[in-house]
C-alpha cells in the first residue's frame, strides 16, 4: 500500500541523520530523492522480504527460530511483522502487548519474548520490518486517539527496542492515514517523533 510505503519512509527519515548508524536502522537511511532506501555505505538497498505478521503472536520462540533460519536459507533479508493485531491480541501464552491497554505501557513479559525474536533475527542478518500501527485503527483494541498518546506509545517501543540494529519501523497497518472524514496522520508523525527521540 502505498500509505504504509509513506509511514514507513516518514520514520526511516526521523531515525535517520545524514546516513550515519542511528537508532535501530542499521545504517539504513532514506535517498536524497526520497524514493529508496540506501544502506549506510550508499548502496542500495533491495527488499527481499517475507511476511509473518504473526511471529510474535501466533508461534512459539522454538518455532519462530526455526521459521527465521527457513527463510534466511532462502535468501530473504527482512521479515515483515505485526507487533499487535485485533485478531491476535496475545502472544502463544496469553500475554497482551500493553498493560491495561494503555499502548504507553507495555507488558514486559511479551516484549521480552519479542526481543528474543529480535536477537534470533539479528544473529542471521535479517531485518524485521515491524508494524506498529494498530492502534491508529478506529476498531483497535488498543487505541490511540490524540499526538501526545501517539507520541508517549512511539517513546515507550523506541526506548524498549533501541537495543536491536536490525529493526525497521513501519506505521502503516493496512488502513489508510485518511479514512472515512479521521486523518491519522497527526498521530504517525508524533509516534515517529516518539520513536526518533527514544532510540536517537
Amino acid at each position: 500500500h502505498v500509505s504504509t510505503l509513506l509511514a514507513l519512509l516518514q520514520v526511516l527519515a526521523a531515525l535517520n541523520v545524514n546516513g550515519a548508524a542511528t537508532g535501530s536502522t542499521n545504517g539504513l537511511h532514506v535517498s536524497p530523492n526520497g524514493r529508496f532506501l540506501l544502506r549506510k555505505d550508499a548502496t542500495p538497498f533491495f527488499w527481499q522480504g517475507d511476511t509473518a505478521w504473526g511471529l510474535f503472536n501466533l508461534v512459539n520462540l522454538s518455532a519462530a527460530q526455526d521459521y527465521l533460519e527457513d527463510r534466511k536459507s532462502k535468501g530473504f533479508n527482512v521479515i515483515q511483522v505485526f507487533l499487535t493485531a485485533k485478531w491476535m491480541p496475545t502472544n502463544m501464552v496469553g500475554q497482551a502487548p500493553f498493560v491495561n491497554n494503555d499502548p504507553s505501557r507495555l507488558d514486559s513479559g511479551f516484549f521480552d519474548h519479542v526481543e528474543s525474536v529480535l536477537r534470533k533475527s539479528e544473529s542471521l542478518d535479517l531485518f524485521v520490518c515491524l508494524g506498529v500501527g494498530e492502534p491508529f485503527r478506529p476498531d483497535a483494541l488498543c487505541r490511540v486517539t490524540h499526538p501526545r498518546q501517539a507520541y508517549d506509545y512511539g517513546w515507550a517501543l523506541g526506548r524498549r527496542l533501541a537495543g536491536h540494529t536490525n529493526i525497521i519501523w513501519n506505521l502503516g497497518q493496512d488502513w489508510h492515514a485518511v479514512r472515512d472524514g479521521v486523518d491519522s496522520r497527526p498521530l504517525i508523525r508524533a509516534t515517529a517523533e516518539g520513536i526518533a527521540d527514544a532510540v536517537n
